[in-house]
C-alpha cells in the first residue's frame, strides 16, 4: 500500500523556500533516512510526482544546520533527531546500514568470515574500539575467535554446527566473560540464537509499525538518559556495591579471598563494573544500534507480557540509577555521541 500524504505535509518547493536547502541536499537526506519525504503515485510505481514532507520538515532541517556545525557524522544527526522527537526514518537507516553488512558477509562467504573471526581475535583493536573490551576480558586468542566466529556466522545467517548450549562449544560461558560476568552459574536462556541475523533483523526493522517505531523512540530516550547517568556516576562510592548486586542477579561465584582482600587495599578510583561497561559502550555504538533498534522492537512485539517487562524494567533502572551520586570531577556531554 502507497504510504499516505497528510493534508499538513508540506511541499517541496515550500521546504526549499523556507530553509535554503537544495533538492540534492533534500535527495540525499531522504535517502539517509534524515528527512521522510513521499510521492504519489499516479499510478503503478513510487510516482513521479514533486516531494511532500512532515509537518516538523523545516523544523527539522534548522536543527539539522545547528548539528552540523557541531559535529560531522550523518549517522549522528540522524540518531540526534530522532531522539528529539524529530520525523527522522531510524528504521530506514538502520535497514540500509544492515543489509550493507549483510552484502559484504555474503560476498566474504562463510570461510571468509571465519579467515575475519580468526584475524580480528588476534589483532588487538584500538583502545576506543568496543572490541577492545573482549581482549580485555577474554585473553585467550582461541576462546576469542569461538565467539567472533559464532556471531558472525549467525548474524549472517549461516547454519553453524553449534549452538551456545553444546558442551563441546561452551559459546554461551566465553558470552558471560565478555559481558563481564565470568564466574556466572546461569544457563543459557532457552533462546534460539540462530534466529537473530542480519535478514531477520531487517524484516522486523521494514514490518515495524508507526506504533513500533514511536515505542522505540521512546525506549532510547530511556537508555539515553540512563548512560548519561551511568557515565557521570562517582563509582568509588557505589562501585563495590553494585558489584555485589550484579553477582547476585548474575548467579556468580565470590571471587577468590586473596583477590578481595587486594581490591580492598587499592588506592586509585574504582572503575565502572565491567557489565555496566559493556551496557554503556554498546548501547552508545553507532555500529551495534541497528542490531539493538530491531532487537527491542522485536522483544515487545513478541507478547504483550515481554513488552510490558521492558517498561518496567526501563522504569526501575531508571528510578534506581537517578539516586547515584556524580562524581566531583566534571565530564564533559556527549549528548551527539550516543
Amino acid at each position: 500500500m502507497q504510504p499516505q500524504i497528510l493534508d499538513d505535509w508540506i511541499s517541496e518547493a515550500d521546504v526549499i523556500a523556507a530553509t535554503g536547502a537544495s533538492r540534492r541536499n533534500l535527495a540525499e537526506w531522504r535517502s539517509h533516512g534524515i528527512v521522510t519525504g513521499r510521492r504519489r503515485s499516479l499510478g503503478r510505481g513510487a510516482g513521479t510526482t514533486p516531494c511532500f514532507y512532515p509537518p516538523d520538515a523545516i523544523r527539522l532541517i534548522r536543527r539539522l544546520y545547528e548539528l552540523q556545525r557541531t559535529v560531522r557524522d550523518a549517522d549522528r544527526w540522524l540518531w540526534q533527531l530522532c531522539l528529539e522527537g524529530f520525523s527522522t526514518d531510524v528504521c530506514k537507516w538502520a535497514t540500509k546500514r544492515l543489509r550493507r553488512e549483510l552484502k559484504l558477509a555474503h560476498g566474504a562467504g562463510a570461510d571468509g568470515l571465519a579467515q575475519a573471526a580468526s584475524e580480528a581475535a588476534n589483532e588487538m583493536p584500538a583502545s576506543s574500539d568496543l572490541a577492545r573490551s573482549l581482549f580485555d576480558r577474554v585473553r585467550r586468542p582461541e576462546d576469542r575467535e569461538a565467539i567472533a566466529s559464532y556471531v558472525a556466522a549467525n548474524f549472517a545467517g549461516y547454519q553453524q554446527p553449534g549452538n551456545v548450549r553444546t558442551i563441546e562449544e561452551p559459546t554461551f560461558d566465553i558470552m558471560l566473560k565478555a559481558m563481564g560476568i565470568p564466574r556466572s552459574t546461569l544457563p543459557p536462556p532457552e533462546v534460539d540464537f540462530g534466529q537473530l541475523s542480519v535478514p531477520w533483523f531487517c524484516n522486523i526493522l521494514e514490518t515495524a509499525n508507526h506504533d513500533e517505531r514511536e515505542q522505540a523512540r521512546r525506549d532510547w530516550q530511556a537508555i539515553t538518559r540512563l548512560i548519561e547517568v551511568l557515565e557521570t556516576t562517582d563509582w568509588s562510592v557505589v562501585g563495590r556495591e553494585l558489584e555485589a548486586t550484579i553477582e547476585a542477579l548474575t548467579k556468580s561465584s565470590p571471587e577468590a579471598p586473596s583477590k578481595r582482600e587486594r581490591k580492598a587495599h587499592r588506592q586509585r578510583p574504582l572503575k565502572r563494573p565491567a557489565i555496566v561497561d559493556l551496557f554503556v559502550k554498546g548501547l552508545s555504538d553507532l555500529k551495534c544500534r541497528p542490531h539493538l533498534l530491531a532487537l527491542f522492537i522485536a522483544i515487545r512485539r513478541s507478547s504483550p507480557e515481554n513488552s510490558a517487562v521492558c517498561t518496567e524494567a526501563l522504569a526501575l533502572a531508571e528510578a534506581l540509577f537517578s539516586h547515584l551520586p556524580k562524581a566531583t570531577t566534571e565530564i564533559a556531554p556527549q549528548d551527539l555521541d550516543r
